[in-house]
């Protein structure tokens, strides 16, 4: 991307687009092999309290079909998750570096996508929602500054996404022991009869949920810590027009890159019931910012 072209007009752009599109299909099968995981762990654990209430003497071969479906989960079904997820992570660093004009990290990223795979994983995925990626006051700053409101709006939204799922995840998880407990207690349960007929059928469930928690909060954390060092650069912008190199941004990238091949992802359906109302923050808040430029760090075509 020419390094005059304003970032908002040139994410739009049709080559660029593919590789939205093409990172949405791939996230989009990362998803649903954590659904599988999911759909198996929660059967799972609605099965626990049935069994134990209509058939007491079922509750070891439950418990050991509990502890086969956690190994699966967290071998085959993780992998397949992990690789997808990788694979999605590196087409949105390739649309990234493409629109911000940075160099590719091979040895962080490995090889860039091939235009085959970007166009196969592309096909057919509609992009009417994935347009203006990036808030529209990237285009009134200079270089690298809206390069810098791009990845602060990237972390910004991704911090208040992953901390919102991590409190869910903690309060659903936080019922359904209750429930457990409650139902070992009415059908008066001793402590190996629970363990074995309502616990062990939901630890995947709780091994899920414990590990979804964490890596939620540690995902918001990071994101939490790039969004800091950026806003200290755009403090020292204002404060005395201080512009740091475009290395800088790469910095960050790399930063932005681990927590997207490595961090977990929210669901789809979160994401889109969030989306509005994360939409409206990042263009107020990307608003803001710029607006606190100084003016001979602004555009002049902006």
């Amino acid at each position: 991307m020419p390094s005059d072209t304003p970032i908002p007009d040139a994410q739009n752009r049709e080559d660029l687009l593919r590789f939205i599109r093409a990172w949405t299909h791939r996230y989009g099968i990362a998803q649903r092999w954590r659904r599988a995981r999911l759909t198996g762990t929660v059967l799972l654990s609605l099965a626990g309290p049935v069994v134990v209430l209509a058939a007491p003497d079922s509750g070891p071969l439950l418990g050991a079909f509990a502890a086969l479906w956690t190994v699966l989960a967290r071998t085959a079904l993780g992998d397949l998750e992990q690789g997808n997820r990788r694979r999605g992570a590196g087409l949105q660093e390739a649309f990234d570096t493409r629109l911000f004009g940075l160099t590719w990290n091979a040895p962080l990223a490995g090889r860039p996508p091939a235009p085959e795979d970007v166009d196969d994983d592309a096909d057919g995925v509609d992009d009417a929602l994935l347009r203006n990626w990036y808030p529209a006051a990237a285009g009134e700053l200079v270089r690298p500054l809206d390069v810098l409101l791009c990845q602060r709006s990237s972390v910004v939204w991704g911090r208040r996404t992953h901390t919102t799922y991590a409190a869910l995840m903690l309060a659903l998880t936080t019922m359904w022991w209750i429930v457990g407990v409650t139902i070992g207690l009415l059908d008066g349960l001793g402590l190996d009869d629970y363990l074995v007929g309502l616990f062990l059928p939901s630890l995947p469930a709780f091994l899920d949920a414990a590990e979804l928690w964490r890596a939620h909060r540690e995902q918001a954390r990071t994101k939490g810590l790039v969004e800091q060092d950026i806003d200290e650069i755009f403090a020292g912008a204002c404060a005395d027009g201080r512009v740091p190199e475009l290395a800088r941004c790469r910095e960050f990238q790399d930063r932005i890159y681990l927590t997207r091949r490595s961090g977990p992802q929210v669901p789809r359906h979160f994401y889109r019931f969030r989306r509005d109302r994360d939409e409206a923050a990042m263009q107020r808040g990307a608003s803001d910012i710029a607006g606190g430029v100084p003016v001979d760090l602004r555009r002049s075509d902006a």
